[in-house]
């Protein structure tokens, strides 16, 4: 089971409506795990596509969707689970404002472009979480956009040259070794003073326990899914290279 930005998924919008969006064939691509190399690693073939009901691509409001593997992952040294937020919707929110409150430091990992040049190792950088108010108020001030605090969370950099970067979309945001955020967007990058925006993995993850895991797997029907050992689901965050970072559920 894997999870991916849509953002940085969809294909280009055509004139088919407002709020419109394409994504490509499932058996258009494959996924490469168990590597930092960008060209190194294993290939999975992926069995299909789903997408949050709710996902608005005007704005990225709840920019998450999801992916099934054409069969199961090999755990090994190099593919090891990752740690999501544990809650209900209350718990995890109130998590996540402490944190915001005290400006945790976080860390975004992805090959997205640094410096005007992109690279074949994983890069990682350090960011702090700032409170949602903060964000809103920057972003309106700035006309750079909106954020909804319900699906999404920000991280700040007032002086510092250092931000998520395209290439990144779909890549984790880890604080205090707990996957928190993926990768959604922001204006420009390492601009000091502009938030990045990033879609809530608490929010994903109660999306796919309520929803996702009871659908169906038949290429049929888009949004019907199933799994098959609900113990132990298998996630994976995907930036726009196709290329993984390891998360595991682990249900309770």
């Amino acid at each position: 089971m894997l999870i991916m930005s849509l953002g940085g998924r969809r294909k280009k919008k055509r004139s088919i409506g407002k709020n419109k969006y394409e994504l490509g064939r499932s058996n258009d691509y494959v996924i490469r795990y168990g590597s930092s190399d960008v060209k190194r690693g294993y290939f999975k073939l992926i069995k299909k596509f789903f997408v949050h009901p709710d996902f608005n691509p005007s704005f990225l409001f709840n920019d998450f969707g999801a992916i099934a593997l054409a069969n199961d992952l090999e755990f090994d040294k190099k593919t090891q689970p990752a740690k999501l937020p544990d809650g209900n919707a209350t718990e995890t929110a109130a998590e996540l404002q402490k944190m915001s409150e005290t400006r945790t430091v976080c860390n975004a990992y992805g090959w997205g472009i640094s410096t005007a040049r992109s690279y074949n190792f994983l890069q990682v950088v350090s960011l702090h979480l700032t409170k949602a108010d903060t964000c809103r108020t920057i972003l309106a001030k700035r006309s750079l956009g909106i954020m909804d605090e319900d699906v999404q969370l920000c991280t700040l950099e007032e002086w510092e040259k250092k931000d998520a970067c395209q290439g990144d979309s779909g890549g984790p945001l880890s604080c205090n070794g707990v996957i928190w955020g993926i990768v959604s967007w922001g204006e420009g990058c390492a601009r000091p003073g502009n938030p990045a925006v990033f879609a809530r993995v608490d929010v994903a993850r109660r999306w796919l326990e309520e929803d996702v895991y009871h659908r169906s797997l038949d290429r049929s029907t888009q949004h019907d899914f199933s799994i098959y050992s609900p113990k132990n689901i298998t996630i994976l965050i995907l930036n726009v290279c196709f290329i993984l970072f390891l998360t595991d559920y682990l249900s309770k």
